[in-house]
């Protein structure tokens, strides 16, 4: 116990002696400031070790609830001097414009002017690399309006000094980015670069800050000029690879995520977006082993088994399909999207119970889910349930009333339950919304013909066969409806 409170007291010595040693030093004054946090927070840390009664281990939640109090007094030990930092710089800078003023008319100035200058000078350099760091630490903090005073300080400070200018207004564009105001963002990536164009973070944030806008081609740009300066940069060929696909150029986009992956081979985020680039091609098995290596390295990204399971349900591997649906469940059990497609792949293996378990649990956190109300129609219609799959396609059409799918579906529920004037309807607001729909013309002329409605029946019949690929079927229904009409 004795050795703990010992190192508890130096290291709080050691810390206070770093902090003001940075107070008093320019040159120190970035480095000893962190140096003397990490000191007291190294020794917070022992204390809480030393401390805590040997017959009463610490929870993670004692630990963490002591270190909380420690990291909110060293929060504000960093905003604390935010008012005496602005008057500092606005004095700086006026005592360094007042001797540059009066030194101008000499033809040799004074050395002891140039020396204050110089002094000013240093102080100015010191603060906005002081302001700087502290500004970086209230973005990892969140506390955004903070660092905005800070980085406000830093790029005062900063004066005409372009690099220094580049770095702060960096920064700042990540919070406006941050807080997604990516137009304001765009163009503090663009002041900073103008002042300094080597900067390939500013190009590869301002790309982007574009992407967010939309503006693929001048991002692409943007993760070019990125990569002319830094061609191992992985964020940028990560990010051009999103650009491109976004664009609908897949192969070049995987050629890009390919470029990353050189770079970073444990990108998780460039195994996935690759996954995507080659499902979108088609190329579904490769997109497997895509999505499969970025589980490698992340293995709880519920988007990656996800999407696998829907390249699996693509390739007809229902049951494998289902087990990739179970995994991203298992990390988000709330995947509306997961539980409504799990459904569908039940449904394709004959399990319309389970698969009915399945959409009412995608309803229970979509409800407004016209498609899992829909699918789940079928599914009860597969059951000869058919009041409750029509309860189920109304349940669609309430919140989509132009599905007509749905209105299709509605139909032929109807006429497993004999209601012909019902399902006519129906297959006439499915027909509305999609008028080259055969199926409905041809279920349509079916119940038409049941009512003796021929000469009706025979005009849907002619529908029928204008839109559908197999006139043979159409010749059937229209010879039974002449039979009919013939009796």
């Amino acid at each position: 116990m004795g050795t703990f409170i010992a190192i508890l007291i130096l290291t709080t010595a050691v810390a206070g002696l770093v902090k003001k040693l940075s107070e008093r030093s320019v040159s120190l004054k970035r480095w000893s400031w962190h140096l003397g946090v990490l000191i007291e927070a190294t020794g917070v840390l022992i204390a809480i070790l030393g401390f805590w009664p040997s017959d009463k281990p610490a929870t993670p939640s004692d630990v963490s609830s002591i270190i909380s109090e420690k990291v909110d007094s060293l929060q504000t030990d960093i905003f604390v001097k935010l008012d005496s930092d602005h008057e500092e710089v606005t004095c700086r800078m006026d005592r360094l414009e007042a001797l540059i003023k009066k030194t101008a008319g000499q033809p040799e100035p004074d050395s002891s002017f140039l020396a204050e200058a110089r002094s000013q000078a240093e102080c100015l350099e010191g603060i906005v690399e002081t302001a700087l760091d502290k500004g970086i630490v209230a973005i990892g903090l969140q506390k955004y309006d903070e660092a905005l005073t800070l980085l406000d300080i830093a790029l005062k400070a900063a004066g005409e000094n372009l690099i220094q200018r580049a770095k702060v207004l960096f920064y700042i564009g990540l919070i406006h980015s941050k807080r997604g105001e990516y137009i304001l963002a765009f163009e503090l990536y663009d002041s900073c670069i103008t002042d300094d164009p080597r900067k390939y973070g500013a190009w590869n944030n301002r790309g982007s800050a574009l992407s967010r806008l939309n503006r693929f081609d001048e991002a692409l740009n943007s993760y070019d000029s990125a990569l002319a300066y830094k061609p191992d940069f992985q964020d940028a060929w990560y990010n051009r690879g999103i650009a491109l696909s976004e664009l609908g150029f897949h192969k070049e986009g995987i050629a890009s995520y390919d470029s990353a992956l050189v770079y970073k081979p444990n990108y998780h985020e460039a195994w996935y977006n690759r996954g995507n680039a080659l499902d979108n091609l088609n190329l579904y098995e490769e997109s497997i082993a895509s999505y499969d290596s970025a589980l490698v390295y992340k293995p709880d990204k519920h988007e990656a088994w996800y999407n696998r399971g829907i390249a699996l349900g693509k390739l007809n591997l229902y049951e494998e399909s289902i087990a990739s649906y179970d995994s991203a469940l298992v990390y988000k059990p709330d995947g509306h999207k997961a539980w409504h497609n799990r459904g569908n792949a039940l449904h394709k293996l004959g399990l319309h119970r389970e698969s009915i378990a399945s959409y009412d649990s995608a309803l229970v956190y979509k409800p407004d889910d016209n498609e899992a109300w829909s699918n789940r129609g079928i599914a009860l219609g597969r059951l000869n349930r058919f009041d409750e799959a029509l309860n189920s396609y109304d349940s669609a059409l309430a919140y989509k009333p132009d599905f007509q799918d749905a209105w299709y579906n509605r139909g032929i529920a109807l006429s497993e339950l004999g209601f012909h004037k019902e399902e006519i309807a129906s297959y006439d607001s499915a027909l509305v919304y999609k008028p080259d729909n055969h199926n409905a013309w041809y279920n349509r002329g079916i119940a038409l013909g049941v009512l003796n409605r021929f000469d009706e029946a025979l005009n849907s019949c002619d529908s029928a066969q204008k839109y559908s690929m197999d006139k043979s079927e159409v010749i059937v229904l229209r010879q039974w409806i002449l039979d009919l009409m013939n009796d």
